[in-house]
């Protein structure tokens, strides 16, 4: 009897890998995949590689490396294979592993904002003596684009900072070199006589500004092994905080049309445009037909339409439809129609 009771006993189910899960593992094969490619074809170093596959990820595209040409020691070869091989690569990394990437990043913006706002909390309750839900009641949206703002201006502050000062002058490395005679050990004259890259604080602003908003000329780009080390961490947070920003700009214009649309400010004349059937009072139906199309969410033409439809199934003319009606226009549905002669 036991060793039925065996037999019939289910095998304990495997847990099942998650979702997240599987996309962090593709990811990892997809970055690896691309370092190797970009090494061993294309004869990049790690960090350039690294580099590149960051500015596909984020689309910034500074155009300062060929992606596609084979190095074959010597010299680079365009060929065929290259822009195939890049061309799926991109479509992959746009679909699927810029999602996952820039996902991980927005956590780790999101426990930065939670922090942040959680401080200001404390400050605003101490100094004007307010309870932590009429902190965020009154004060919530402001943190919220507070910090986006504060992040914005520290990844522009960084990128010209770093940039304005590491790389104020130098002769790049591996397939960007500028060339043998450039000197960029022995001071910024002496780079910039011997056709060094320059970077002045103006032109680290110009091309942090470019970068985080993704649009990426190419007129100016990290240079060095360790400014590239750093933009490929630099670019994938800064687009993201960059992103945060626009977004909370835009939520916030939307509030502000939404306070000016505050419907506790209704006037008469407003009132009586609204009371359609000039009863003196407003009707569900009156004022959600009102709030719809103050929000645009629909023109007059479709409310109209609507109204013909809701008309032609009150089939009684008594302003209430009833199942009773709905089968008589049902019925009458089914009606042939007659032709004219």
């Amino acid at each position: 009897m036991d060793e039925l009771l065996e037999d019939d006993a289910e095998e304990p189910k495997k847990p099942k890998m998650s979702r997240d899960t599987m996309l962090l593992i593709f990811s990892a094969v997809y970055v690896c995949a691309g370092l190797l490619y970009l090494h061993f074809h294309n004869g990049f170093e790690y960090i350039t590689a690294a580099y590149v596959l960051m500015e596909i990820v984020t689309t910034v595209g500074y155009g300062d490396v060929n992606f596609v040409a084979y190095w074959d020691g010597s010299k680079e070869e365009s060929g065929n294979f290259g822009k195939l091989f890049m061309a799926l690569y991109v479509m992959v990394g746009l679909t699927v592993i810029a999602g996952v990437i820039t996902k991980v990043a927005d956590n780790m913006r999101e426990k930065a904002e939670q922090a942040f706002r959680k401080r200001m909390r404390k400050a605003q309750m101490m100094t004007q003596g307010l309870s932590e839900a009429e902190v965020k009641k009154q004060y919530g949206e402001k943190n919220e684009l507070l910090f986006a703002f504060l992040a914005y201006l520290i990844m522009i502050a960084f990128g010209t900072i770093f940039y304005g000062t590491y790389e104020s002058c130098s002769c790049s490395y591996g397939r960007t070199a500028v060339g043998d005679s450039c000197i960029d050990t022995a001071g910024y004259a002496v780079c910039a006589e011997t056709s060094g890259i320059t970077k002045s604080f103006v032109d680290s602003f110009y091309m942090s500004c470019i970068t985080l908003t993704t649009v990426g000329f190419g007129d100016f780009a990290p240079v060095t092994q360790l400014g590239r080390a750093i933009g490929t961490v630099w670019m994938l947070v800064g687009v993201v905080v960059t992103a945060n920003f626009i977004g909370e700009i835009t939520q916030n214009f939307i509030e502000v049309e939404k306070e000016r649309k505050n419907y506790s400010r209704i006037t008469a004349k407003t009132f009586a445009e609204i009371d359609v059937d000039n009863s003196g009072s407003l009707s569900k139906y009156e004022f959600v037909s009102y709030v719809l199309l103050q929000y645009g969410l629909v023109q007059k033409e479709d409310l109209d339409e609507i109204l013909e439809m809701y008309r032609q199934l009150d089939t009684s003319g008594d302003g209430a439809v009833t199942y009773e009606d709905l089968e008589a226009f049902t019925e009458h549905m089914k009606k042939p129609k007659k032709r004219g002669i």
